[in-house]
């Protein structure tokens, strides 16, 4: 080999140097060869499948189907049972993450050795070998030398960015083109030489990598997982999930054990669901009770039985928990505001009797008239002497009622009141100028306001009887 790259390359000078040189380039292209050959022939059947592993801090591990996602405070990953997949969860803080970041790094790098090493690793060989023999006819020691450290430079980056594959050839190598640079660095009057460790190049120990899971393992470990998985329905669907795979092991020795250990697990589920939903239903009878609305110290009752009871139960809930205490705290908000309400309602009461007492004759006159206002809609009547009647009672209440002292919470009804003390005179009004000119159509317009008079009026007896109710909740 060195005589072949000594033919080949004539222009190098002979000595120390250019056989240190030949050697590299010897070493070089022996393994650009190798990898050539072995991306031509493709990986081997043993490629490992990618079967990654989450380590965790009691020292077991879980066999992931692919890589799993971090979200919250839990991890999501896909495991096989059997000829299935499914998918589950993990609490976060049980992780080590640091050795299963060290075994995801070489599961990765068992993949790419086993697909595109060989390939990307020939084809980076190839491009150090071109540079090292255009040191050959590049003339100046300085160049040589520059060419040199470019081509330590792309061996010492391989390794990092390839997860270490092949490293210790590469190691091999910088160590002889060293000797290269040295005596590169020498010939041209260079007395400082830094060239870093050659240790630097090769990676941390690599995590073994651990042979896929066999049936009986995929099952101890859903078994285990659910157990780690959130209570409820992720629960019991893997423990479900593991039930239905070990009918492809009926008769296996640890089958049965594993059975009774899933179907345990299921029926403990199911009795927890049953507790929960009659907490559930306990809660929601106890908001409808009669007067609870307002019952700020029994809905607090209420709420502290609902944490009692989900503690007494092992927090195996927390969603349905944290509903409930929702609904409950909604409530006991609106009971609050009405608490407060009824409060204020209850400062207010002495004025709003008072004027209930003022508007009480007003209320009277329209109950005791109210037979002529409905004859005037009904275009029967009254007489006139009735109609004079009304007129002579609006004109001195009216008046009156103007004058009353209004709270802020009778402003509608009281307006109510102004507006259908109009609409009743202008009906009584409209009824007398009918009679005296006989003309229908008048007769049809009182109709219109003794209607609208009725409809208002009844509308503030309303409100001014609401005024003295204490509020009442929704």
């Amino acid at each position: 080999m060195f005589h072949q790259l000594s033919t080949r390359f004539p222009q190098l000078p002979r000595g120390g140097l250019s056989r240190r040189l030949l050697g590299v380039l010897a070493t070089t292209a022996i393994v650009a060869s190798t990898g050539v050959r072995a991306a031509a022939d493709g990986p081997g059947p043993g490629t490992p499948a990618t079967t990654y592993r989450l380590f965790l801090r009691d020292g077991s591990s879980v066999a992931t189907i692919g890589e799993f996602a971090r979200t919250g405070d839990r991890v999501v990953v896909t495991i096989g049972l059997g000829d299935r997949l499914t998918m589950t969860s993990v609490p976060a803080a049980q992780v080590d993450w640091t050795r299963t970041d060290r075994y995801t790094d070489s599961v990765r790098a068992a993949h790419y050795a086993a697909t595109r090493g060989e390939a990307d690793f020939a084809a980076m060989s190839a491009i150090v070998a071109r540079t090292l023999s255009d040191i050959a006819v590049t003339p100046g020691r300085a160049a040589q030398l520059a060419l040199a450290e470019r081509a330590r430079r792309q061996l010492a980056d391989w390794p990092r960015d390839h997860y270490g594959y092949r490293a210790e050839e590469v190691r091999q190598t910088i160590a002889l083109l060293d000797e290269v640079i040295a005596g590169l660095r020498a010939a041209a009057g260079q007395t400082a030489f830094d060239v870093a460790f050659v240790a630097n190049v090769l990676p941390p120990p690599p995590e073994p990598v651990l042979p896929p899971p066999t049936l009986q393992d995929t099952i101890e470990q859903a078994l285990r997982l659910s157990m780690l998985a959130a209570p409820g329905a992720e629960r019991s669907a893997l423990a479900a999930e593991a039930r239905t795979a070990l009918t492809a092991a009926p008769a296996a020795p640890w089958a049965a054990e594993a059975r009774v250990r899933a179907e345990r697990i299921l029926a403990g589920e199911r009795r927890v669901e049953v507790r929960y939903a009659a907490l559930s239903q306990a809660t929601v009878r106890a908001l409808d009770r009669p007067g609870r609305a307002h019952d700020v110290a029994g809905l607090l009752r209420v709420r502290a039985r609902v944490v009692e009871r989900d503690a007494a139960l092992g927090h195996a809930r927390p969603e349905a928990v944290q509903g409930l205490l929702a609904l409950v705290d909604a409530r006991l908000d609106a009971a609050r505001r009405l608490q407060l309400a009824r409060d204020q309602w209850a400062t207010r009461v002495p004025a709003l009797r008072r004027y209930r007492r003022d508007v009480a004759p007003w209320l009277d006159l329209f109950a005791a008239h109210r037979p002529s206002l409905d004859q005037i809609r009904a275009l029967s009547g009254p007489s006139i002497d009735r109609l004079a009647a009304f007129d002579l009672a609006l004109s001195r209440l009216a008046p009156f009622l103007k004058t009353v002292t209004v709270p802020a919470d009778a402003r509608g009804a009281h307006a109510a009141m102004l507006g259908a003390i109009g609409l009743a005179e202008s009906a009584s009004r409209g009824r007398a100028r009918a009679i005296e000119s006989q003309d229908l159509s008048v007769a049809w317009e009182a109709s219109a306001a003794a209607a609208g008079a009725i409809q208002m009026a009844e509308r503030a007896a309303r409100d001014v009887a609401a005024l003295l109710l204490p509020p009442a909740g929704q």
